[in-house]
């Protein structure tokens, strides 16, 4: 099963899937926020989050191939804008813009030629591993917030795996899908994740 039609939820004429939709729109609220809200680097994760629900909008929307890369794209970036900003606030990268927009660039040439899935799981560990070596150079986290993102970003992933296409949570008429609950747990827990990463400074 390709594109949005893996994502369970029936295509509604030119809505798309309109209970994705709508909560790819929270995503992209949610990332404006943050933009707003913070002052230092951390500010890309508002960036990286309110890309992905632009993508996500295109995606579960108006649909196509152009769409589908976009999605592929943005939803790339946050796990590597999350291992950038961990550098950034253990002060082991200290220019952070050039080497987001870098990774940008280089992502999407790189999803032209990959799977968006396969490239999204590499990305996640490579994430993981950045933050570990902030954290060993250095990086002073808030535990019980990223215990937090990290507990809503599993139960999502669970929810999520459930609730595809041929998965015994599909239903495809329900106002109540999986994979927008997913969306809904990246909007919850990219805040957390930011208030994680500098536990010193919340927002201004």
């Amino acid at each position: 099963m390709e594109g949005a039609l893996a994502d369970c939820e029936r295509v509604v004429s030119s809505w798309g899937q309109p209970v994705n939709l709508a909560s790819s729109v929270v995503m992209l609220a949610v990332g404006v926020w943050l933009i707003r809200r913070l002052r230092d680097h951390r500010r890309w994760l508002g960036g990286a989050l309110a890309s992905t629900g632009v993508g996500s909008v295109l995606f579960h929307g108006p649909g196509g191939d152009v769409a589908g890369w976009i999605h592929d794209v943005t939803v790339a970036m946050v796990p590597i804008t999350v291992g950038l900003v961990a550098l950034g606030s253990a002060q082991v990268i200290r220019r952070i813009t050039p080497i987001v927009l870098g990774a940008f660039a280089l992502v999407a040439v790189v999803a032209l030629l990959v799977s968006g899935t396969w490239m999204l799981a590499i990305l996640v560990v490579a994430a993981a591993g950045t933050v570990v070596v902030a954290i060993q150079r250095g990086l002073r986290i808030s535990w019980l917030h990223f215990g937090l993102a990290g507990g809503i970003l599993g139960a999502g992933a669970i929810v999520e795996a459930l609730s595809g296409t041929g998965g015994p949570w599909c239903d495809p008429t329900s106002l109540l899908q999986g994979h927008a609950l997913w969306h809904l747990s990246v909007a919850a827990a990219i805040p957390l994740l930011a208030r994680s990463l500098r536990p010193d400074i919340i927002f201004r």
